[in-house]
């Protein structure tokens, strides 16, 4: 516990420190410090303590904390961050929780008694411990009742993150009671990872970085791209205390310092360092590379005081015991057994499902619903599984048919107890005993009657009986959805056998991650164009399920032939469908699929209750139409694309099939998303974006008009409270009144701008202020004209120098409360509205930055940080004159050629031309933490024309997260889980929830407690124009201010009932906001030269133009590809006059970076290999073509650069004479061209190509009257999972390793499993691309290598092997300093 700022000591230092006389730590309860002098209270400060008095001598203050917290850092970081110990005990519960991270709890000297009848760890969120709760898993990781505890330690792992609940408890549910239980403060903050930032000298002391340095643990510190020479005499990681001289230090033994003779050098590596023995982290002040001969220091972090990591966890629980079954199956191999145990004398069948499901998969197995073969139907089946929130469920289950559940009559998939009037006096017959996930495999064992106890029961026959089973996800409402996995045949099993064993089950190798299709949006005409709705399978994880986020029943909507689709309608149209979703519910709901628009997500309208249905809002529908839909024998997770798995869809209908028609006409009230859904069943569609006028829409003029300004002309400074000296000079009028509350009186029609003296004044007269008040109080207000002066009191604040950024026009300060005072008498009205200048031009621009300094060229304006990667320039000026001139950001400690460029507002990486009072917006590649300074850098002067500095403790505005939202108990259903303010006008409330019965219920703002007097309705579009608001039943809803109105102006949000007067939930918005501001539009698509011809190399993937000046001698081409940053597109003139050919050829690589700087480089392609500089063969720039291009330059011009929404454009120049012997001349005639696109590698320089031309390719540079193709960018390719290549572990001589070269696999192969490019082709191991190898020291392994051994002629075929230390290879090329690394 460290107080900011305090001076004569910290507490950190104390704990390390202090020697406790006559006693232990543990025989203190307080530990108090007295202070020498008075240290006032400073809200500001955030303290963790609070002072006292002692004897009435206000000048001595006292500072007390519970032993606890201080004898108990060191053993927080051995176990955790200290929680607390158990309070309101009974049972015997006793024990302290430690929390290691986010999600996981360490629980020491934990004992209860065992004699509760059902209690569990239980976690939940509401004000004190209730039944509402989640059950957390044991320590072995069940759910089971607990047993006995007695001084025992262990780990629990949370489902969601500590900061979700408000306490942990021992909780009995059958007895409702609290055995015992924790807080969690509101404010806690779990240990987590520090990042420490980069690493490394400026300049670098033996090539040392390392862009990252994180603490992972309490022992254990990463570096991250570790970079280091390994040239130092004796250099080692090294830890110390204090300043960061090493004196004290000690080195931090590595396997990479050969047992103390020195580290070894790094290339780019991510390195783990571990503390020895009992050292941990907090005990030391910095981690450095450190020569001990030298005494020199190659690079340092410093280790800040107050740390909260997670501690060091070399090891989790024991494996749970788990009871024994005697007899079992294997129902799918490695995927799914049972195992049962029979107690006739007791009259009861032990079962143990056991599979390799995932949490919310359920597993099911019961008796078959035919007597002569296995048939799902009528089936009685026990359902199992473990839900996402950790809690274990086992329903007993009738499958009346094969479709969703209907509470209302039994049909389908349902629980015995929702069989309704089909399955009256049904009842769940299935006992949870026990459950458990270890290493993947879900355990769960249950116990049933062996006799039928209702109808819809059948009994265990102890004999070969048909059964059913199957594996699936569950829905939210933790009910069955369709199957994912059924038996392919009949299964039998003999439940009287009693001499088998129950087979235990193997984890398989874990599935690859699974990418979602992309499916087109659909946009069709209005009608009479025709839409076409039928029904499908649902393409399983990667089809709706990864589309629509929710599992549904295995079959799904197709509009237009395609898979949900997104479709897009524009209001005040008419839309024409074509349903062919089944209209017979008289035999078989599971054919039965109305079509219908609604409100609601997740659809099935007819399976609501009523009060389900009051939520809804219905726009189109129901319409059913004859039954006509798609089907496929195929598994969908064969195909990586819709559009391959389409090609086995079959259509099925009847003979004239007579669909349903629906026509649609968008309200121009229609909210911006609907869903198209299913009537009688959940989860079969998607979302429909509505676009066009709305009734809603708020002009963008009023969302960026100022609020009020002004001033009077004099203060009484005896009534501003802990201030200095104000006083007010009028500089400016203006004849326009802003809108204020109605109350309020004006009998003037002139507002003055006022500022106050130096060196506290207003940034107002460019327009930007707005006035921030957190709590109004009105002491009173009168009905007639009046004089009345709004007054400013700063509670427990003093006007400091150090209170504000001493910038010459802005003042920062927050105002904690605000008086108004009113004064009856002469008829004119002033106000005084002293606020934070700053919040206001930081809300309406983002939080400021700063403006230039140490300027050139006319370098003006400032910067205002928009969120962590975007930062808006205000008034900028530039005179344009600098001959090589970027936008640049850097992070070294002072402007610099090592930084990286920023795109420009045309996002064009070109030089930058003359600005004149400009507002843009900038992109940055990165965090803008991670950057020290914004600079306008001119690289050929290496001159900073002016910068602007970024602290490194900024903080960039993001949404903010309230919390949860409701009352307990609630008021009228009122809830969400979440309250996030997005930007200064939107707040969005997640998972709504409110029943709709409030008369004039609203979302409200206002101003002060919550009390709502004086507050205001938010208009929305769910409250009918001012009617009332409508009912939500789980949705995220997104609340925009209107006008001028910005979320700083109010001090809470609510869903307030005017006419009852009544709160039914409300969030408190605080006072000091930190958000993004509320961004109505960005940047003008930038302006690009025209180019006369062009050519289409590859349609929708890389076109060429041109333009040819023959007075200047130059050919101007425009490169347009759909590439990636760090992807490069090539084309040039062929090595041949009769064809196209790449070897020999003269091309220009254009291409931009990762970091965002564009290049255009001049090519000659010597040969198809790597280029190697020595001698210049292979792919290589002309500047790096050696003994074999003496004299060969860089003939290319850089002109201008963009990314715009995919697609990069760059634009450059050369001669069209030839200039060196590497270059070959422009003909204005037909000519062979040659052209690629491909990766760069780590140097910048080309990779083997992924794409060229299958043919040849001529073109007529004379060309003078085509046009130039504009590119369209093609469907967004989906995110490539890299292959998984099992290890080879080789036995040692005389077996064989065959090495043989072959292609590298692209982004699933070597470049997605190594991170690196590479040349197109890689080493094959015993016929593996590029395994792991795993062998043993001291054995001896013996290679056959087949890589090419004539050097002679053509190195793209010389491919020696060697094993080596560098992660890159190719010794041959490196220099002499590379190669003795």
């Amino acid at each position: 516990m460290k107080k900011r700022g305090s001076r004569p000591w910290q507490w950190h230092e104390l704990r390390y420190t202090m020697n406790f006389q006559g006693g232990t730590c543990d025989d203190y309860k307080y530990f108090c410090v007295k202070f020498d002098e008075a240290d006032e209270p400073n809200p500001t400060y955030e303290l963790d303590f609070t002072f006292r008095p002692v004897d009435d001598d206000e000048a001595r203050l006292i500072d007390c904390v519970p032993l606890g917290e201080l004898c108990t850092s060191a053993t927080s970081t051995e176990y955790g961050k200290l929680l607390g110990t158990f309070t309101n005990t009974a049972h015997g519960v006793a024990g302290t929780i430690y929390v290691i991270d986010a999600r996981r709890i360490w629980l020491r000297g934990f004992s209860y008694d065992g004699q509760g009848p059902d209690a569990f760890f239980y976690v939940g969120s509401t004000d004190r411990p209730s039944g509402n709760g989640v059950i957390i898993p044991n320590e072995n990781e069940q759910t089971s009742v607990l047993g006995a505890y007695s001084d025992r330690n262990f780990i629990l792992t949370l489902p969601e993150d500590i900061t979700t609940y408000k306490w942990f408890s021992v909780w009995c549910r059958q007895a409702g009671a609290n055995f015992g239980d924790i807080s969690i403060p509101a404010n806690f903050v779990a240990p987590a990872p520090l990042d420490l930032g980069s690493f490394g000298f400026d300049p670098n002391v033996h090539d040392v970085s390392a862009t990252k340095v994180t603490i992972l643990n309490t022992k254990q510190v990463k570096f991250t791209n570790l970079v280091y020479d390994g040239e130092g005499p004796e250099a080692f990681f090294w830890v110390g205390g204090g300043n960061v001289t090493m004196a004290g230090g000690k080195r931090v033994p590595h396997v990479d310092d050969n047992n103390g003779v020195k580290l070894r050098a790094y290339t780019g590596e991510d390195v783990i360092v571990t503390l020895e023995g009992t050292d941990r982290i907090f005990n030391f002040g910095y981690i450095s590379i450190w020569c001990a001969l030298a005494l020199q220091d190659f690079g340092n972090v410093v280790i800040p005081a107050d740390l909260n990591v997670p501690p060091y966890v070399s090891s989790g629980n024991p494996s749970p015991i788990m009871p024994e079954f005697p007899n079992g199956k294997v129902l799918k191999e490695d995927r799914f057994h049972i195992c049962w145990k029979v107690d006739e004398a007791a009259g009861t069948f032990r079962l143990r499902f056991e599979g390799t499901v995932k949490r919310d998969e359920y597993m099911s197995f019961g008796i078959s619903g035919s007597q002569t073969g296995t048939s799902m139907p009528e089936s009685d089946v026990i359902v199992a599984y473990i839900g996402k929130d950790g809690e274990a469920g086992a329903m007993d289950y009738y499958l009346q048919s094969r479709s969703q559940c209907v509470p209302t009559n039994g049909d389908g998939a349902c629980p015995d107890v929702l069989m309704g009037s089909a399955g009256a006096g049904a009842t769940n017959d299935v006992t949870l005993l026990s459950s458990r996930v270890n290493r993947g495999i879900t355990t769960i064992g249950v116990e049933r009657p062996l006799a039928a106890i209702d109808a819809k029961d059948k009994a265990i026959s102890l004999a070969p009986t048909y059964v059913s089973w199957a594996i699936g996800e569950l829905n939210p409402e933790k009910r069955v959805s369709k199957h994912s996995l059924v038996p392919r045949g009949d299964v039998q099993v003999d439940f009287s056998q009693e001499s088998s064993s129950c087979p235990r089950l193997a984890l398989p190798a874990g599935d690859k991650d699974v990418t979602p299709w992309v499916i087109d949006d659909l946009t069709p005409k209005p009608a009479p164009e025709v839409i076409t709705a039928h029904i499908g399978p649902s393409g399983g994880e990667q089809g709706y399920q990864g589309i629509a986020g929710q599992v549904g029943w295995g079959i799904a909507w197709y509009l237009n032939g395609l898979l949900v689709p997104e479709l897009n309608v524009q209001r005040n149209n008419i839309y024409k469908f074509e349903i062919y979703g089944g209209n017979d519910n008289s035999t078989n709901l599971a054919n039965f699929h109305p079509f219908y628009i609604t409100s609601d997500s997740d659809g099935g309208y007819n399976q609501k209750t009523a009060k389900g249905k009051e939520a809804e809002t219905i726009y189109a529908g129901p319409s059913g139409g004859e039954l006509c839909n798609f089907t496929s024998m195929a598994d969908p997770k064969d195909f990586d694309t819709f559009e391959k798995y389409a090609e086995t869809l079959n259509k099925t209908c009847p003979p004239m099939v007579k669909p349903g028609i629906l026509e649609w006409t968008v309200d121009p009230g229609t909210p911006d998303v609907v869903y198209y859904q299913c009537y009688q069943h959940r989860y079969f569609g998607w979302k429909i974006n509505v676009s066009g006028a709305s009734q809603t829409a708020v002009s963008f003029a009023l969302m960026v008009a100022l609020l009020a300004l002004a001033v009077f002309n004099q203060i009484p400074t005896d009534r501003v409270h802990g201030s200095k000296s104000l006083s007010v000079l009028n500089l400016f009028c203006s004849n326009s009144l802003p809108t204020l509350d109605p109350v309020q009186h004006f009998s003037s029609d002139t507002m003055c701008l006022n500022f106050l003296n130096e060196p506290i004044i207003w940034n107002l007269l460019k327009g930007t202020a707005e006035i921030k008040i957190q709590d109004i109080n009105r002491m009173a207000h009168v009905d007639t004209l009046a004089e009345s002066r709004l007054y400013l009191n700063i509670d427990s604040r003093r006007f400091s120098e150090e209170m504000f950024n001493l910038r010459p026009d802005i003042l920062i300060i927050t105002i904690s409360r605000l008086w108004l005072y009113w004064e009856v008498g002469k008829l004119s009205f002033h106000i005084l509205l002293l606020a934070v200048c700053t919040s206001a031009t930081s809300t309406e621009y983002g939080k400021l930055l700063g403006t230039f300094t140490n300027t050139a060229h006319g370098v003006a304006g400032t910067i205002y940080v928009i969120d962590a990667r975007r930062i808006w320039l205000r008034g900028f000026s530039y005179d344009g004159q600098g001959p090589d001139a970027f936008f640049y950001v850097g992070s070294t400690d002072r402007p610099s050629g090592n930084g990286v460029i920023i795109p420009n507002e045309n996002e064009q990486t070109s030089v930058l031309g003359a600005y004149s009072d400009r507002n843009f917006i900038l992109t940055l590649p990165e965090d803008i933490t991670t950057y020290k300074w914004f600079s306008v850098w001119c690289r050929q002067a290496g001159a900073n024309f002016g910068d602007i500095s970024i602290p490194a403790n900024f903080v960039a505005p993001a949404p903010l997260d309230l919390g949860s939202f409701g009352f307990d108990p609630k008021v009228h259903d009122v809830s969400a889980t979440k309250v996030t303010i997005l930007n200064t006008k939107q707040v969005k409330f997640t998972n709504l929830v409110y029943d709709g019965e409030g008369p004039e219920a609203f979302f409200w703002v206002g101003g002060g407690n919550v009390t709502m007097a004086g507050g205001k309705r938010v208009p929305h579009v769910d409250d009918n124009n001012g009617v009332k608001l409508r009912a939500y039943t789980g949705e995220d809803v997104i609340v925009t201010l209107e006008g001028t109105d910005r979320i700083f102006n109010f001090g809470y949000i609510s869903i307030w009932c005017a006419l009852a007067l009544q709160d039914f939930g409300n969030a408190v918005i605080p006072a000091d906001l930190n958000v993004p501001p509320y961004v109505a539009s960005g940047n003008p698509s930038p302006i690009m030269p025209e180019f006369p011809n062009g050519k289409v190399l590859k349609e929708d993937r890389f076109h060429i133009c041109w333009k040819v000046d023959e007075a200047a001698g130059t050919l101007r081409l425009r490169f347009e590809g759909t590439v990636k940053r760090d992807e490069y597109m090539s084309f040039g003139i062929s090595a041949s006059q009769t064809g196209t050919s790449m070897p020999e050829s003269d091309v220009i690589v254009a291409y931009i970076g990762k970091d965002g700087e564009a290049g255009a480089m001049d090519y000659y392609l010597q040969s198809r290999s790597q280029c190697v500089p020595t001698n210049g063969d292979g792919a290589c720039p002309d500047v790096l073509m050696g003994s074999a291009g003496a004299g060969a330059t860089n003939d290319v011009t850089l002109l201008s650069s963009r990314v715009n929404r995919g697609i990069t454009t760059i634009d450059v120049e050369r001669p069209l004479a030839a200039i060196d012997a590497k270059d070959k001349a422009i003909a204005l005639a037909p000519t062979y061209v040659s052209w690629a696109i491909g990766e760069l590698n780590p140097e910048k320089r080309v990779s083997k190509h992924s794409l060229v031309p299958r043919g040849d390719v001529q073109v007529d540079f004379s060309q003078e009257s085509s046009s130039c193709p504009r590119l369209a960018l093609p469907a967004g390719d989906k995110d490539v999972t890299p292959w998984v290549i099992d290890d080879l572990t080789p036995k040692p001589a005389p077996e064989m390793i065959t090495a043989h070269i072959g292609p590298s696999g692209g982004e699933q192969g070597y470049q997605g499993i190594a991170g690196q490019v590479g040349w197109g082709i890689v080493w094959y191991l015993n016929g593996l691309l590029v395994p792991e190898l795993n062998v043993q020291r001291n054995n001896i392994y013996k290679f056959e290598i087949y890589g090419g051994n004539d050097n002679s002629t053509n190195l793209a075929n010389f491919h020696p092997f060697y094993i080596t230390s560098d992660s890159d290879g190719g010794y041959n090329q490196k220099t002499a300093k590379g190669k003795e690394v």
